[in-house]
């Protein structure tokens, strides 16, 4: 007996909801009283070595190559970017940027600067706190910041530094120990 119960229930519940699905219903729908809002995905920070390096699209100005860390790297319009030196606390690294803007004009948009270290490219945890490069730099001037990021030691063997200037130009790619 339960168990035809149930069953009349279930078919009974089936038929409600095939009625209100079929449009058949008398009443019209309402719409909702806002239209929905598509919402756009979550802005998350870079991360270093997603994969290989995207190409570079027209106009962008490319640098030579990727550069040990401690050495430059120059763009065709003159700007070099420089990771003058790294100090290890704990499990921290502060490393010191430098931009030398020797083109023409000045160097505008965003500095970013990510790390990653180990075999696997680990994305290094950026610490708040450092004194990030200030834009503009004008045509001419050096600006240099401060980023520290949690690597471990047992990391430091294996580093990538990635420094984006502005959106117009490759990033460039710093590679090597920091001990």
């Amino acid at each position: 007996m339960i168990k035809h119960a149930w069953l009349a229930s279930s078919v009974a519940s089936a038929a409600l909801l095939l009625t209100a699905c079929s449009g058949s219903s008398s009443t019209p729908a309402t719409p909702p009283s806002s239209p929905p809002v598509a919402s756009a995905p979550a802005a998350s920070p870079s991360t270093p070595s997603e994969a290989a390096s995207p190409e570079p699209s027209t106009g962008v100005s490319v640098p030579a190559d990727s550069a040990a860390i401690g050495d430059s790297i120059q763009y065709d319009d003159k700007v070099e970017v420089t990771i003058t030196q790294f100090e290890n606390t704990a499990d921290h690294t502060t490393l010191t940027v430098e931009i030398d803007n020797k083109a023409a004009e000045e160097l505008v948009g965003p500095v970013d600067v990510q790390a990653s270290y180990g075999n696997d490219h680990l994305a290094a945890t950026p610490i708040a706190g450092g004194s990030p490069i200030s834009v503009p730099i004008q045509a001419g001037k050096k600006a240099s910041g401060k980023y520290t990021f949690t690597i471990p030691k047992a990391g430091r063997n294996k580093v990538a530094v990635d420094v984006a200037l502005g959106t117009d130009r490759d990033h460039a790619q710093f590679l090597g120990p920091v001990k």
